[in-house]
Protein backbone atom coordinates (compact mmCIF):
# COMPACT_ATOMS: atom_id res chain seq x y z
CA UNK A 1 0.00 0.00 0.00
CA UNK A 2 1.35 3.17 -1.06
CA UNK A 3 2.19 6.21 1.45
CA UNK A 4 0.44 9.23 0.58
CA UNK A 5 -0.57 12.53 2.28
CA UNK A 6 -3.49 13.11 4.13
CA UNK A 7 -5.50 14.06 6.80
CA UNK A 8 -8.66 12.16 6.34
CA UNK A 9 -7.83 9.94 9.53
CA UNK A 10 -11.88 9.39 9.47
CA UNK A 11 -11.84 7.83 6.23
CA UNK A 12 -12.39 4.39 6.25
CA UNK A 13 -10.16 1.22 5.86
CA UNK A 14 -11.94 0.06 2.84
CA UNK A 15 -11.46 3.24 0.89
CA UNK A 16 -7.56 3.35 1.81
CA UNK A 17 -7.56 -0.10 0.42
CA UNK A 18 -9.76 0.89 -2.47
CA UNK A 19 -7.29 3.66 -3.09
CA UNK A 20 -3.89 1.40 -2.54
CA UNK A 21 -2.44 4.16 -0.78
CA UNK A 22 -3.06 6.61 2.92
CA UNK A 23 -1.17 7.82 5.51
CA UNK A 24 0.60 6.20 8.41
CA UNK A 25 -2.42 6.71 9.97
CA UNK A 26 -5.09 5.21 7.26
CA UNK A 27 -2.65 2.62 6.86
CA UNK A 28 -2.55 1.76 10.61
CA UNK A 29 -6.58 1.83 10.52
CA UNK A 30 -6.27 -0.95 7.60
CA UNK A 31 -4.08 -3.29 9.91
CA UNK A 32 -6.70 -2.36 12.69
CA UNK A 33 -9.45 -3.58 10.81
CA UNK A 34 -7.68 -6.70 9.36
CA UNK A 35 -6.86 -7.52 12.77
CA UNK A 36 -10.27 -7.56 14.11
CA UNK A 37 -11.37 -9.19 11.14
CA UNK A 38 -9.20 -12.05 12.40
CA UNK A 39 -10.37 -12.33 15.86
CA UNK A 40 -7.65 -10.11 16.92
CA UNK A 41 -8.67 -7.34 20.05
CA UNK A 42 -7.29 -3.61 19.22
CA UNK A 43 -7.42 -0.56 21.11
CA UNK A 44 -6.45 3.18 20.69
CA UNK A 45 -4.31 5.97 22.71
CA UNK A 46 -3.81 8.96 21.18
CA UNK A 47 -0.21 10.73 20.87
CA UNK A 48 -0.27 14.53 20.52
CA UNK A 49 3.12 15.08 18.40
CA UNK A 50 5.19 18.08 18.06
CA UNK A 51 5.42 19.86 15.14
CA UNK A 52 9.28 19.72 14.15
CA UNK A 53 8.05 15.74 14.00
CA UNK A 54 7.11 16.24 10.84
CA UNK A 55 9.59 19.00 9.90
CA UNK A 56 11.04 16.45 6.86
CA UNK A 57 7.54 15.83 5.49
CA UNK A 58 5.78 18.52 5.35
CA UNK A 59 8.42 21.28 5.35
CA UNK A 60 6.19 24.08 3.08
CA UNK A 61 3.84 23.74 6.19
CA UNK A 62 6.22 24.02 9.26
CA UNK A 63 5.04 28.03 9.74
CA UNK A 64 1.89 27.51 10.49
CA UNK A 65 1.98 23.86 11.21
CA UNK A 66 -0.56 22.81 14.73
CA UNK A 67 0.69 19.94 17.10
CA UNK A 68 -1.20 16.81 15.72
CA UNK A 69 -3.10 13.78 16.78
CA UNK A 70 -1.69 10.58 16.26
CA UNK A 71 -4.28 7.43 16.72
CA UNK A 72 -1.73 4.95 18.20
CA UNK A 73 -2.94 1.21 17.74
CA UNK A 74 -2.24 -1.38 19.87
CA UNK A 75 -3.06 -5.46 19.72
CA UNK A 76 -4.13 -7.99 22.07
CA UNK A 77 -1.40 -11.10 20.91
CA UNK A 78 -1.12 -13.92 22.80
CA UNK A 79 -3.08 -11.94 25.99
CA UNK A 80 -0.56 -9.13 26.02
CA UNK A 81 -1.04 -5.12 24.49
CA UNK A 82 1.42 -4.78 22.00
CA UNK A 83 2.12 -0.95 20.76
CA UNK A 84 2.03 -0.30 17.25
CA UNK A 85 5.80 -0.32 17.58
CA UNK A 86 6.16 -3.60 18.60
CA UNK A 87 4.24 -5.53 16.45
CA UNK A 88 7.45 -7.39 14.67
CA UNK A 89 9.88 -7.31 17.35
CA UNK A 90 10.29 -5.63 20.45
CA UNK A 91 11.69 -2.09 20.09
CA UNK A 92 15.10 -3.60 22.37
CA UNK A 93 15.70 -5.78 19.10
CA UNK A 94 14.83 -3.09 16.80
CA UNK A 95 17.33 -1.11 18.49
CA UNK A 96 20.08 -4.29 17.30
CA UNK A 97 19.64 -3.50 14.26
CA UNK A 98 20.21 0.37 13.40
CA UNK A 99 22.77 3.22 13.74
CA UNK A 100 20.64 6.28 14.22
CA UNK A 101 17.44 7.21 15.06
CA UNK A 102 13.95 7.50 13.27
CA UNK A 103 14.19 11.01 11.13
CA UNK A 104 10.67 10.71 9.62
CA UNK A 105 12.14 12.04 6.40
CA UNK A 106 13.26 8.19 4.70
CA UNK A 107 11.17 5.45 5.11
CA UNK A 108 7.56 6.31 6.86
CA UNK A 109 6.62 5.97 10.04
CA UNK A 110 4.14 2.78 8.84
CA UNK A 111 6.59 1.40 6.03
CA UNK A 112 9.94 1.90 9.55
CA UNK A 113 8.27 -0.33 12.37
CA UNK A 114 9.24 -2.93 11.03
CA UNK A 115 13.35 -2.47 10.65
CA UNK A 116 13.90 -0.01 13.18
CA UNK A 117 12.69 0.88 16.34
CA UNK A 118 9.96 4.50 15.98
CA UNK A 119 9.90 4.74 19.50
CA UNK A 120 7.08 7.99 20.42
CA UNK A 121 6.71 6.06 24.04
CA UNK A 122 10.43 6.90 25.11
CA UNK A 123 10.77 2.39 25.49
CA UNK A 124 14.78 2.50 24.13
CA UNK A 125 17.29 5.33 25.84
CA UNK A 126 19.01 5.62 22.46
CA UNK A 127 16.62 5.84 19.75
CA UNK A 128 13.33 7.71 21.53
CA UNK A 129 11.30 9.95 19.95
CA UNK A 130 9.49 10.55 23.00
CA UNK A 131 10.93 14.41 22.93
CA UNK A 132 8.41 14.74 20.28
CA UNK A 133 5.15 13.35 21.76
CA UNK A 134 3.57 16.35 23.75
CA UNK A 135 1.24 14.47 25.94
CA UNK A 136 -0.75 11.08 25.18
CA UNK A 137 -4.63 10.35 25.67
CA UNK A 138 -6.56 7.91 27.84
CA UNK A 139 -7.14 4.44 25.70
CA UNK A 140 -10.37 4.18 23.51
CA UNK A 141 -11.81 0.86 22.52
CA UNK A 142 -11.92 2.04 18.78
CA UNK A 143 -10.14 5.01 16.80
CA UNK A 144 -13.09 6.82 15.95
CA UNK A 145 -14.08 7.05 19.49
CA UNK A 146 -10.60 9.02 19.63
CA UNK A 147 -10.87 10.87 16.54
CA UNK A 148 -14.83 12.17 17.51
CA UNK A 149 -13.21 13.45 20.84
CA UNK A 150 -10.23 15.16 20.31
CA UNK A 151 -9.39 15.38 16.06
CA UNK A 152 -9.62 19.17 16.15
CA UNK A 153 -8.49 19.92 12.42
CA UNK A 154 -10.08 22.82 10.84
CA UNK A 155 -11.61 22.90 7.27
CA UNK A 156 -8.81 26.23 6.98
CA UNK A 157 -6.27 23.80 7.96
CA UNK A 158 -7.37 20.68 5.88
CA UNK A 159 -7.74 22.69 3.08
CA UNK A 160 -4.13 23.94 2.85
CA UNK A 161 -3.16 20.60 3.62
CA UNK A 162 -4.99 19.06 0.91
CA UNK A 163 -3.85 22.04 -1.54
CA UNK A 164 0.10 21.69 -0.35
CA UNK A 165 0.54 17.94 0.08
CA UNK A 166 -3.16 16.01 -0.49
CA UNK A 167 -3.00 12.85 -2.28
CA UNK A 168 0.73 13.47 -2.67
CA UNK A 169 2.78 10.45 -2.75
CA UNK A 170 4.98 10.91 0.79
CA UNK A 171 8.40 12.75 0.32
CA UNK A 172 11.63 11.04 1.14
CA UNK A 173 14.96 11.85 1.97
CA UNK A 174 18.21 10.42 2.83
CA UNK A 175 17.15 9.00 6.53
CA UNK A 176 20.66 9.11 7.49
CA UNK A 177 21.01 12.00 10.15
Amino acid sequence: MRPIYSVAEKQPASVTVKLNGGSCGQRMACLEALARAYGVPTRVRGLWLRKEFWKERLPLLKPIMPKTLMPWPQFCLEGKWVDFDEIFQPISDLCKLVTHRFTNAGMSLFDAVHSQPVDLLGKSSQYSLKDFVLSETDIFDTRDELLDRFDDRTWVGTLIFNTVYGGKPVRRVNEQP
